[in-house]
């Protein structure tokens, strides 16, 4: 036998065992499998293993070095990819903006059409806006048939701010309102129009700009006045962004709005559509302002379906309808028109569940449209855009006391008939930041209205105000009631509780209208007066009704067991 023969019968075993030892830094091609003799000779880029001794039976034995070329195992990346594979991907040649446009074209046809329509397509839409738009206060359109703008007040630079606004509820902004308080009234109007109908929108405008008619009378305003004015409105972090934006404006802009998109971004609360609608309607920037009108708008005209959401940045449509608005408004001198009518478009025509297509300047164009005067597939034009499912609103329970203190004395008058409200202010930041509210607190699922500890969280709150006096108390259940926000719908459970102040409480110290709990939160005692006019949500509206409602109910005269029976008599006919 040759003497090698022993080594060679060992030689699988020994490639897996240094194969486990052994880390190659770079991959190489398939070794031989028979590795050469001389180990002088081996390529550069061949890595050897430690020299292993080895004992080989022999009825002497004796160690021998063996070195043995071991092929690496390659490191996988990227997936089950190899480092070549990687790093050649790595190496590849970013995209250029024209062969991602054509791949969207690729995908959605009807973008070429839009591409090569858009000045047809434009000046068809400027043109049906000037006959059609509605009259807004901030609005103002130079081409309108129906509605040019006024030309404002004549006294010059000695003209206070507010009466630049006077009458625009009927005529829109007046042609001389100086541009940056022009630019605020697009702000304003722009962040209280998200997710509110615009005829709401209006109203509150006017009473705002009535009140703060510039940005540097914002910016002096407390938050407290501005939740107040705000109320009703709903979304109340946008009050707090307009607050917190004119005093940016102010403190850092010298009271002058950036004129460009990428400026007014840096505006709290002021994203890139808001940027862009600011930009172009009161500085005439062509940037497009791509809403939820304008989103419904593009994916119709051009037919973008399997793009997923829209309103999605990352998605395909959205990419597909940036596109679209970007041609349609590239080179218009009227950019700030040409995006109002876009959103006026979407708003009044071509609306989510009922458009009107018959009436729509666009009709000829619209690819959608198309597809279902076609029949295509059983496809609708109010299939678009599409959208992802949104996931089932969080429900919650939330314990609500209502406390009422009825005599005693107010800022030091005595007055036995008087009644007060107990509020505490909600935390800054997170829902309804900042808003005042009846003592309140959320309830564990497992708890019910009639267990003991329903209520505990609450009335902890209540205690942690403090009083001062002595007072009877008393409760009774007012009911409930439900009010649903963008991600969470809470069911209120709410109890009145009634403090009556003792006849020994009668000394001459009023009690505390307002304080700080040991948390560090504000409350306070108002009237009922002061309750209607304070910024109160919604939902706590909601509550208070309940209370009112079961007053109401007590003074309401009740009809007799003989009165009954005889109107039960007349409905008989007897």
């Amino acid at each position: 036998m040759h003497a090698l023969g022993p080594i060679r019968a060992l030689r699988p075993r020994l490639q897996r065992l240094t194969a486990s030892l052994v880390k190659r830094r770079t991959p190489i091609a398939a070794e031989p499998r028979d590795p050469p003799r001389d180990i002088a000779l081996r390529p550069s880029h061949v890595f050897l293993s430690r020299q292993i001794p080895i004992a080989v039976a022999r009825s002497r034995p004796r160690a021998h070095l063996v070195a043995m070329a071991v092929p690496p195992s390659p490191k996988r990346v990227n997936g089950n990819k190899s480092p070549k594979a990687a790093k050649a991907k790595a190496k590849a040649p970013a995209r250029s903006p024209t062969e991602d446009i054509e791949d969207l074209i690729g995908k959605h046809p009807s973008l070429a059409s839009i591409r090569d329509d858009a000045p047809r397509l434009r000046d068809e839409l400027l043109a049906w806006y000037d006959k059609s738009h509605r009259i807004l206060p901030w609005r103002r359109n130079f081409h309108s048939h129906h509605a040019p703008p006024p030309p404002g007040p004549q006294g010059g630079d000695g003209c206070e701010p507010k009466e630049y606004w006077a009458g625009c509820d009927e005529t829109g902004a007046p042609t001389n309102v100086p541009r940056d308080q022009y630019a605020y009234g697009v702000w304003v109007s722009e962040i209280m129009s998200q997710q509110t109908q615009i005829e709401r929108v209006a109203q509150y405008w006017l009473r705002w700009t009535e009140r703060w008619p510039d940005v540097s009378s914002l910016a002096s305003a407390t938050r407290e006045e501005v939740n107040e004015l705000w109320a009703g409105l709903g979304y109340y972090r946008r009050a707090g962004f307009l607050l917190d934006g004119a005093r940016h404006v102010v403190d850092n802009c010298d009271t002058i709005f950036p004129n460009d998109a990428k400026g007014l971004a840096n505006v709290p609360g002021v994203g890139p559509y808001t940027a862009a609608a600011i930009a172009s309607i009161a500085f005439d920037e062509p940037v497009a302002a791509v809403d939820g009108n304008v989103i419904r708008v593009c994916t119709r005209l051009a037919a973008v379906t399997g793009g997923g959401d829209a309103a999605k940045p990352s998605s395909d449509a959205a990419k597909a309808v940036r596109l679209c608005a970007d041609w349609l408004i590239d080179d218009s001198t009227r950019p700030g028109d040409f995006n109002q009518a876009m959103m006026e478009l979407g708003a009044t025509v071509c609306t989510p569940k009922a458009p009107a297509c018959g009436q729509c300047p666009l009709r000829v164009g619209c690819a959608g449209a198309a597809l279902e005067s076609a029949g295509s597939s059983g496809f609708k034009v109010t299939d678009l855009p599409e959208k992802e499912k949104k996931p089932e609103k969080r429900e919650e329970r939330v314990a609500v006391r209502v406390v009422e203190r009825k005599g005693g004395r107010r800022d030091g008058v005595p007055g036995p008939a008087d009644s007060s409200f107990l509020l505490v202010r909600r935390p800054e930041g997170g829902l309804l930041g900042g808003l005042w509210e009846f003592p309140s607190a959320n309830v564990p699922d497992n708890l019910e209205p009639g267990d003991p500890d329903f209520y505990a969280s609450c009335a902890d709150v209540v205690h942690s105000c403090g009083s001062s006096g002595k007072f009877s108390k008393s409760r009774v259940g007012l009911g409930e009631v439900t009010h649903t926000f963008s991600h969470v719908r809470h069911t209120y459970v709410a109890q009145h509780e009634v403090w009556e102040t003792s006849a020994d409480d009668d000394g001459d110290e009023a009690p505390p209208t307002r304080g700080d709990t040991a948390g560090g939160r504000e409350w306070r005692w108002v009237t009922a007066t002061e309750l209607q006019t304070l910024g109160l949500s919604s939902g706590v509206r909601k509550i208070y009704e309940l209370l009112t409602k079961r007053e109401q109910a007590k003074k309401a005269p009740r009809e007799s067991a003989i009165g009954k029976l005889f109107a039960k008599k007349a409905k008989r006919g007897e």
